[in-house]
């Protein structure tokens, strides 16, 4: 099936699946498969009522997340499982998008797991379902670009197919570790994501400031996921009671900012779905694929910056014992961004350790090759790069992490 623009993604399954019992006693893999009637009675439910897209059961099912149920080596088995519960559920009708949401534990320094045990970890997951037969990849409900990013490069250790990244922030366009939007736009976008946007966060109305936030900057379609609006609870439980008409009243806004692919999150049911594939029928051409401000922008995690000849760089420095204390102090130095000198004496632990203390986007130095792949693979954002570096060099590295070659512009 081909990938027409505006796109129907389908609605939630976490709240959906706990309506017909599902607790956060067992692990919702090994449920699904006992309960498969429900899975597919949910799915179908989406695709009849005009979903393009099924994402399937698979949120929390790589190797980190089914280690706490001790599932680990279950990984490929329970992946393809319940991708073909997703298959028999679209029967032909959907493309079909294997699910990968986060991991669940902190990288380091705040957590024990290293950036490359984190991405290993989602490439096990993206193999079984790229095998599988998935049509392409959703990486959603992301709150961290270091995460996001891992997830990105895993996937692309085993396989070329599309990859849509969406997060969930708050009203202000950042996450709880103070990834800002429109940096992890910049940043997934230059690696090659396929569609950038949010998914759960707020209701529609909370969710479409920050979409069209995103506009500028993006040159890639916009997806808008959200909930249906903000629960109530009631006895303990989560209720939504924004309806469908409610939750299509700004399906408008959202076409015209861009958000080309569009469907619900927790809360969202089938009517919601209906409701929407209905709104975008009546938009019908009303809509627009974001082409960005022309602008080539870099970025940290905290904000992307726009490359231009005015910029002004802090003086280079080199990334060793004394990390933590170099970036302290180039904190309070004037400047647009940080000029960081990458060789083989670079302590790559101290820089992946201080990543979040880099609070402005960096311009790497660096005549080694490999040395400086290391570093990409684990800045937080859209690197820019300065050296003698020949272009047979550079150039898969600007197709796989977005480098920016500032002799280039």
């Amino acid at each position: 099936m081909k990938m027409n623009f505006p796109l129907i993604l389908d609605g939630a399954t976490g709240t959906e699946l706990a309506k017909a019992g599902l607790t956060n006693d067992t692990a919702s893999e090994l449920w699904m498969l006992e309960h498969e009637d429900a899975v597919l009675e949910l799915q179908s439910g989406y695709a009849e009522a005009g979903s393009q897209v099924l994402y399937t059961p698979t949120f929390g099912s790589s190797p980190v997340s089914l280690a706490k149920h001790g599932l680990k080596e279950r990984t490929a088995e329970l992946n393809m499982r319940l991708f073909e519960l997703t298959k028999k559920a679209s029967a032909g009708r959907t493309l079909i998008g294997g699910d990968i949401g986060p991991g669940g534990l902190m990288p380091r320094p705040f957590g024990h797991l290293g950036f490359e045990e984190l991405a290993e970890s989602f490439a096990e997951q993206a193999k079984a379902l790229d095998e599988a037969g998935v049509d392409l990849f959703a990486v959603e409900t992301q709150m961290s670009i270091a995460e996001a990013r891992a997830a990105f490069l895993g996937i692309r250790k085993v396989s070329d197919k599309p990859v849509f990244v969406s997060f969930t922030c708050g009203k202000d366009g950042k996450t709880l570790d103070g990834s800002d939007m429109r940096a992890a736009l910049v940043t997934l976008q230059a690696m090659g994501a396929a569609a950038f946007g949010l998914n759960c966060s707020w209701g529609p109305e909370e969710m479409l400031p920050v979409i069209q936030s995103l506009a500028p900057y993006a040159a890639v379609p916009l997806i808008a996921k959200p909930n249906a609006g903000l629960p109530q609870f009631v006895d303990g439980q989560a209720v939504y009671d924004c309806t469908p008409e409610e939750f299509t009243a700004y399906t408008a806004d959202f076409l015209a900012a861009g958000a080309v692919i569009l469907g619900g999150c927790c809360g969202t049911d089938k009517t919601h779905m209906k409701a929407l594939a209905e709104k975008v029928r009546q938009c019908g051409d009303a809509f627009a694929l974001p082409e960005g401000d022309g602008q080539v922008y870099c970025s940290c995690e905290k904000y992307a910056l726009a490359v231009t000849e005015d910029m002004t760089f802090i003086p280079a420095f080199s990334c060793g014992e004394d990390f933590e204390e170099v970036l302290d102090d180039a904190a309070e130095e004037e400047g647009d961004a940080l000029r960081i000198v990458i060789d083989g004496s670079t302590d790559f632990d101290a820089f992946e350790n201080c990543q979040y203390m880099i609070a402005k986007p960096v311009c790497f130095e660096s005549s080694d090759a490999a040395a400086l792949e290391k570093a990409l693979r684990l800045y937080r954002g859209r690197a820019m790069y300065e050296g003698g570096l020949p272009e047979e060099a550079l150039a898969p590295l600007k197709e796989k992490y977005g480098l920016i070659d500032l002799a280039g512009l």
